[in-house]
């Protein structure tokens, strides 16, 4: 049986299978050490974050990207140099935008990413009176020039990548624990949780904000939405500013 007939069946799946995850990542097999494998992946969610923000898109199209992400690297390696986290997480963006039916134009989500790729690559300044050696990396991304071109070429070939190893099926990956929030919450104030508005607001705010972080980890392919929104509820009621009693 080939490798892609022997992991294909849980591509369909919400989660990941048992088996799936006490075999280990491609990455792992490959020698990265799983605190590695994290931090790598929690920097391209981030930078999806970042990204986001600067095309405007809702906070689902942030996620799905985010899952897609997690998803593509149970599938292909970290350490496989045709696919870093950078233009994986471009290529899973400008996916999700159409997913979630808030499409941006490959141009768009172009400029996007070769500003925060400036941002971070060249974040020194040159000192005052000094000139800098020239770098063509710093200029801005030039419409249908060279880097132009390049980078529209490896953001086409990326999402046809993505594509091919998650199946065509995205299905299981539109559903996020952010969708169960605000009804678990509002439930839980008809069951007798004892905290005024401002509180139950309070906790709504910090339990989000939970749910973006846990993004940047592969715990949606581990838990059950709904459980990670019980869980970011939980644990935001225990905030000191929060301090909410939930009803058992």
């Amino acid at each position: 049986m080939s490798e892609d007939a022997a992991i294909a069946p849980w591509l369909s799946d919400v989660l990941l299978p048992p088996e799936v995850i006490a075999d280990g990542s491609p990455s792992s097999k490959d020698g990265l050490s799983q605190e590695d494998e994290d931090q790598v992946k929690a920097w391209g969610c981030t930078i999806i974050c970042e990204a986001g923000r600067l095309l405007k898109v809702p906070q689902v199209v942030v996620a799905t990207a985010q899952n897609l992400v997690h998803r593509f690297y149970w599938r292909k390696s970290l350490k496989d140099p045709r696919f870093d986290v950078f233009t994986v997480g471009m290529g899973c963006l400008f996916l999700a935008t159409k997913i979630e039916e808030k499409p941006r134009t490959l141009r768009q989500v172009l400029y996007v990413y070769h500003h925060l790729y400036r941002k971070r690559r060249f974040c020194g300044a040159v000192p005052e009176g000094e000139i800098g050696p020239r770098d063509a990396r710093r200029a801005m991304l030039e419409l249908g020039g060279g880097r132009y071109t390049e980078w529209k070429k490896r953001l086409i070939e990326m999402e046809r990548h993505i594509l091919k190893e998650l199946g065509f099926g995205f299905y299981q990956v539109m559903e996020h624990p952010h969708k169960f929030l605000l009804y678990y919450i509002k439930y839980l104030s008809s069951k007798g949780m004892e905290a005024d508005e401002a509180r139950i607001k309070l906790l709504a705010q910090h339990a989000w904000a939970y749910l973006n972080d846990s993004m940047r980890l592969d715990l949606c392919l581990r838990h059950g939405t709904k459980h990670i929104a019980c869980a970011a509820i939980l644990i935001a009621s225990r905030r000191p500013d929060v301090s909410i009693a939930l009803p058992s």
